[in-house]
């Protein structure tokens, strides 16, 4: 993290790959000291979350390359984890997949698609986790319909297919605030050529309905705040890169709300690049009778009466 006026920039560039012993340490680690934390509903739902996992990343280890992706994602949950638990009720968010190996006649398609799933009793979720459900079937479906209509056909005389398509899906866990979670997805997506396209998507979830809140219910509507977004990110930005840089900037932004900043992300060929926003800076910008201005606002009341 490069620090720059109240805005931090970090990408992968630099970032040292943790060897898979290093994150089964880490992540056994980190079970067991919730599994501890834990009693009752909170603590079967992660037992049963962890069983899932294993078996998934069973099916992903034979013949996949990502592998490694599965460790770091579910390290993160896990240390997402621990971080929300003293912010208030338990958010029961599992970690279901599809994983299925498809063979045509002159290649194949494998995916990994992970997504989440609300598992409390407490809320009405079953329209919030049939979005997740079905977005992950249908970009899986996608990838395949593309992979037959190639893979099905037999080559022109001296070109060469690829060996396959990928489809690799993960997400990521934030607690904005007591009653807010944001839910960040991972997706990459292979079908020939130098490298895979990357791509993602952050749905902000309000944890008293489960629903998915809208970014015109976040930000204030007499403000153009993507233009002060857009302001600082760009200031950042060339602060950190070389001139035209930009051009590398391949999907973005995606808006992710963490505890404390807002994160304004990008997929670019240079790799993931994101420039992190502290909440003091933009308060301003949320509505104040929305989610995340209440919540501000509360934290901010709460600070001044300690």
């Amino acid at each position: 993290m490069v620090l720059t006026s109240g805005v931090t920039h970090a990408s992968a560039k630099g970032w040292k790959i943790p060897t898979i012993p290093q994150l089964k340490h880490n992540i056994d680690h980190l079970y067991h000291l919730l599994l501890a934390q834990l009693r009752g509903p909170a603590r079967v739902e992660l037992v049963a979350d962890e069983a899932r996992w294993v078996a998934y990343r069973q099916q992903e280890y034979r013949g996949s390359p990502n592998v490694l992706n599965s460790y770091v994602a579910r390290l993160r949950r896990l240390q997402e984890l621990e971080r929300q638990r003293p912010m208030g009720p338990w958010p029961f968010v599992g970690d279901y997949a599809i994983i299925q190996h498809k063979k045509f006649r002159y290649g194949d398609a494998r995916d990994v698609a992970h997504y989440p799933q609300f598992d409390s009793q407490e809320a009405d979720s079953v329209s919030t986790n049939r979005f997740f459900a079905k977005s992950a079937a249908r970009r899986v479906e996608a990838l395949n319909m593309e992979a037959a209509g190639l893979f099905n056909t037999a080559p022109p005389h001296g070109e060469f297919y690829p060996p396959g398509f990928e489809y690799y899906q993960s997400f990521d866990l934030y607690r904005p605030g007591p009653y807010l979670l944001d839910i960040l997805l991972f997706i990459s997506r292979y079908t020939g050529g130098a490298q895979e396209m990357r791509s993602g998507a952050s749905y902000l979830i309000d944890l008293r309905t489960d629903g998915i809140v809208p970014l015109a219910s976040v930000f204030a509507a007499k403000i153009d705040w993507h233009q002060r977004l857009d302001a600082i990110v760009d200031a950042d930005f060339n602060k950190q890169w070389p001139k035209g840089m930009w051009n590398t900037v391949e999907s973005g932004p995606i808006y992710v709300f963490e505890a404390h900043k807002l994160d304004v992300d990008f997929s670019a060929s240079i790799g993931a690049v994101d420039v992190s926003v502290p909440y003091s800076q933009i308060e301003d910008l949320f509505r104040a009778d929305g989610p995340l201005g209440m919540t501000l606002r509360q934290r901010r009341g709460s600070a001044a009466m300690r």
